[in-house]
This record gives C-alpha cells, sequence and structure tokens, in this order.
C-alpha cells in the first residue's frame, strides 16, 4: 500500500493528476520494471552465491591438498632422516672401526719401538740406541720390529745389533 502510494505520488509529479487509464497503463510499466529489477537482482544473487560456493570448494580442496603435501613431506622428511641416519652410522661405525684398528697399529707399533728402544740401551747403551732410533723409526712392519727385538737378544755386540738391524 506504501508503495501504491509513493508511485501514485511520482505519477502525479511527472504528469499531473493522471487519468484512470493512464495510471494503471504507469503501474504496469513501473512494476513490470520493477519485476524486471527484482528478478535481474535475484540473478546476480544466485550468481554470486554459486561463485562463492565454487571458490569455498576450491579453498578446500586446496587445503586437502596442502595437507597432503605436508604428510607427504613429512614421511619424505622421516624417511630421509632415517635413512640418512642409518646410513651415516654404519659409515660412522666403519670409519670408526678403520680408524681405531688403524690408532691401534700406530701405538701398537710405537710401544714396539719403544720396547726395542728400551732393551737395546740396556744391553748397549745409549750411544748404539741413538744410532738405532733412524733404523727403527723407518719401520712401519711389526714383524721387522720384532726380528730387530731378537736381534737385540742375540747379538753380542752393539755394531752387530746395527747391522742385523739394517738388513731387517
Amino acid at each position: 500500500e506504501v508503495f501504491r502510494k509513493w508511485i501514485a505520488e511520482g505519477l502525479v509529479l511527472q504528469v499531473g493528476e493522471p487519468d484512470m487509464e493512464r495510471v494503471q497503463e504507469i503501474w504496469k510499466e513501473e512494476t513490470g520494471d520493477m519485476s524486471m529489477m527484482l528478478e535481474w537482482a535475484r540473478q546476480r544473487g544466485e550468481e554470486r552465491d554459486r561463485r562463492e560456493r565454487q571458490w569455498r570448494e576450491r579453498e578446500r580442496e586446496l587445503q586437502k591438498r596442502e595437507r597432503q603435501l605436508r604428510e607427504r613431506l613429512k614421511h619424505g622428511l622421516e624417511q630421509g632422516l632415517e635413512q640418512g641416519l642409518e646410513q651415516g652410522l654404519e659409515q660412522g661405525l666403519e670409519q670408526g672401526l678403520e680408524q681405531g684398528l688403524e690408532q691401534g697399529r700406530r701405538e701398537g707399533i710405537e710401544r714396539a719401538r719403544a720396547l726395542v728402544r728400551r732393551l737395546a740401551t740396556r744391553r748397549f747403551g745409549a750411544g748404539t740406541v741413538e744410532r738405532l732410533v733412524p733404523v727403527l723409526d723407518s719401520l712401519s712392519d711389526p714383524d721387522r720390529i720384532e726380528a730387530v727385538a731378537d736381534a737385540v737378544v742375540e747379538a753380542r755386540t752393539g755394531d752387530e745389533l746395527l747391522a742385523r738391524a739394517s738388513e731387517v
């Protein structure tokens, strides 16, 4: 009713006092225009709602993909770390054993040399040992150092010891 009054007042302002036929004609035009506007607004609203639904669905899909990618990345990192740790441990143990064995070998050789020097010093004196040290230091094979130790025990003189040690 308010709408009709508003249209009627607008008509009076536009055309003066119209006759009833003209009022009905204008009324049809105005309500038709209004219906068209309402239809247009309804369609725009539906389009907007459809686009919003599409965007929400797209956003959910992107979030789902992101979760999947994060899970795959997490799994890949965990698997990579696990493999890396295993390989690192294996390599570390291998290197550690090799280094330990090598260090033990060097220390054993050094102890054998020290023992031969000590025995030679007791038996033949410091002068003979000074000349024996370069020969001992050049030996890295435990069997050859052992042969020099045998020579310390078996030799009668320092010169004989040095000669036998040089032949080893």
